[in-house]
């Protein structure tokens, strides 16, 4: 048996270094490779790989989101690979999750491998204990996984937001638009994904394709069926769809 296996890495030498360590393991079958969090999601939802080797810190979309945006049915075994602060590490320990500090050697990929090995299900009827303890961690380190900061593209240039620089966020197909300070900001991923960055707010959907910072809202006017239109302080206005109208009693108050 070959267990298809996935590489998910922002970085085109970390990927390299992996892959030729791959190659070195007769039971492993590179299947694939992502450069970037929203690509593995589609990746892994569509090929279900058996390992995911996944890089936590990679713009737009963590390693972290990736994973929680995915259906439990749907999610490999995985091993992190990181550079990542201490905290999350001891998380990791602490519920027995295999991860790769980088820089790693080639003695300490095997052993992830090993571990792998010895961990995965080889029935499908097996209870799936590492999912439970994954998602644990997902809880437990997902606060500390929020950039400072949003890096979003503005024509050839990369511009840092501040969270609360953006008034609203609108989707366009693969990407999102950030609007803050008069300006349009183009950032690879979903509204769902974005929002989950921020699950203490300031974010709220108020239609499908939909996102208002609601420290930025100046005034509610209803409409019809639960429908409203919400003014800014910039002046913009947004109609928001009926299907969130408990959302915006809850951003009213009433």
């Amino acid at each position: 048996m070959k267990w298809k296996t996935l590489i998910v890495d922002d970085e085109p030498l970390a990927r390299e270094r992996i892959r030729d360590l791959l190659q070195l393991e007769s039971d492993i079958e590179v299947v694939g490779e992502c450069a970037d969090g929203v690509s593995a999601l589609e990746f892994i939802q569509i090929q279900q790989p058996d390992l995911v080797f996944l890089d936590i810190q990679m713009p737009e979309m963590s390693g972290l989101e990736t994973l929680s945006l995915l259906d439990p049915s749907q999610t490999p075994f995985v091993i992190f690979v990181t550079a990542y602060d201490q905290y999350a590490v001891q998380a990791f320990e602490k519920e027995a999750l295999d991860y790769l500090l980088k820089p790693f050697n080639e003695a300490r990929f095997k052993n992830a491998l090993d571990r792998f090995r010895k961990n995965a299900p080889t029935d499908s009827s097996q209870p799936d204990s590492w999912a439970i303890k994954l998602k644990y961690v997902l809880e437990q380190i997902q606060d500390s996984d929020v950039p400072p900061t949003i890096a979003a593209k503005k024509g050839d240039a990369i511009v840092l937001l501040d969270k609360e620089e953006i008034d609203w966020v609108e989707a366009a197909d693969n990407y999102i638009i950030l609007h803050a300070n008069a300006e349009q900001y183009f950032l690879r991923s979903t509204l769902s994904s974005f929002q989950k960055r921020y699950p203490n707010g300031p974010f709220l959907r108020i239609h499908r394709s939909l996102l208002v910072n609601q420290k930025k809202v100046r005034e509610l006017h209803p409409l019809f069926n639960g429908e409203y239109t919400i003014v800014l302080h910039s002046g913009k206005k947004l109609k928001s769809s009926r299907s969130y109208k408990v959302t915006i009693q809850q951003l009213s108050g009433f």
